[in-house]
């Protein structure tokens, strides 16, 4: 971390001068939101370039990233990064389809028909005539009953003689008993409709889940996030910018915060202009002159913050511009820093900042949710 500070301080001189060779003493801002009242963007210090690495090392004192600026880290990531996690939650094992839709209401075992007219009754895919105060035998009404008899003792149910039994209207006189018989009228109401989920369910396969809020979209038991405007393409369990970014490759080089930082460099810099200078940084650090190391890392972290400045300025809208622009500057050195983290010429160099602080802040992962606000 001491030598981030290094090339802070070299960072800040190349803004504000154009001679390098000028006073070699300088301060890093000091700056204060008017949100983030009493926080330090970071420690200042001093530092003379015609030091010796021992008085280098000495005059640094440690520092850890502030809380400004892990958000603008933050923010940078949700705006270039090309894929993120989705954010996602259960939403239980689901329960079976138990409801019918609304064209078809009436249920039958496992299927849904539709209401049958009146006076008939629905089996299955067909609706049958009712049969009334009559018992429903399959495809007819049938019903009997005593009949209403004064016969002699040697005729009791009137077979002889008929006239002395009596049967209702509609009945048929067998003697002792009257009887009704007629075959159902029938017509078909379709083949039927499988079972819903009721309203408040959402259906997915043969099963139902609760609903998931708003800004989820379920799949199964689990409900993910709509992927943000930032990486609008659904990818697996994530999002990402492009179709082709959404490859394994690329997601397992985001995982990291180097390849990040790789990309963001790339992207808003310019591959050919970031090769040449990570060229020379190579160069100068096989030559063991890592001052030139710091001024050149300087000058990358100053192109980032010209580019990303601007973009910022319309999200932070409630921090001084010199707030945002100190901020800005750490963080873009400390980006530059990370995407040099995996070069083994450099480890002499890199091996005393402190890059894991901002592992939270900038390879946070996560999408972004439309109301989501910083941690």
């Amino acid at each position: 971390m001491k030598l981030l500070l290094v090339l802070c301080l070299l960072f800040v001189r190349q803004a504000n001068s154009e001679n390098v060779h000028d006073e070699q003493e300088f301060e890093w801002h000091n700056t204060m939101s008017t949100m983030e009242q009493d926080f330090e963007l970071t420690t200042p210090f001093y530092y003379n370039l015609t030091s010796t690495d021992d008085m280098m090392v000495n005059a640094t004192p440690e520092i850890d990233l502030s809380p400004p600026v892990k958000r603008v880290l933050r923010e940078i990531f949700r705006s270039y990064e090309p894929y993120c996690w989705r954010r996602s939650y259960g939403r239980g094992i689901g329960r079976p389809l138990h409801a019918c839709p609304d064209h078809a209401p009436e249920q039958d075992g496992l299927l849904c028909y539709p209401l049958c007219r009146d006076g008939y009754n629905g089996v299955g895919p067909l609706c049958w005539e009712k049969c009334n105060n009559l018992t429903s035998f399959g495809f007819a009404c049938m019903d009997v009953r005593k009949s209403l008899r004064s016969c002699p003792w040697y005729d009791k149910c009137g077979i002889f003689t008929r006239a002395c039994s009596s049967c209702p209207g509609n009945y048929t006189n067998f003697g002792c008993l009257c009887g009704q018989f007629y075959f159902r009228d029938s017509y078909s109401r379709g083949i039927g409709t499988p079972l819903v989920c009721s309203t408040s369910y959402e259906q997915d396969g043969a099963l139902c889940y609760d609903k998931c809020n708003d800004k989820y979209n379920g799949v199964g038991p689990v409900c993910w996030q709509y992927c943000p405007i930032t990486q609008p393409v659904p990818c697996l369990a994530g999002c990402s910018t492009t179709k082709q970014d959404c490859q394994q490759t690329i997601i397992n080089m985001i995982q990291s915060v180097v390849g990040a930082s790789i990309t963001i460099l790339n992207a808003l810099i310019g591959v050919p202009l970031v090769d040449l200078t990570t060229f020379d940084i190579l160069a100068n650090a096989a030559k063991g002159d890592w001052v030139l190391v710091a001024r050149d890392m300087s000058n990358l972290a100053k192109k980032l913050t010209d580019k990303l400045l601007p973009e910022l300025a319309k999200k932070f809208l409630d921090w001084s511009f010199k707030t945002l622009e100190s901020a800005t500057r750490n963080a873009s050195v400390a980006i530059t820093a990370t995407a040099f983290k995996d070069k083994r010429l450099l480890l002499p160099f890199l091996q005393r900042f402190r890059l894991d602080a901002i592992n939270s802040a900038f390879n946070h992962g996560k999408c972004d949710l439309p109301d989501d606000f910083f941690d």
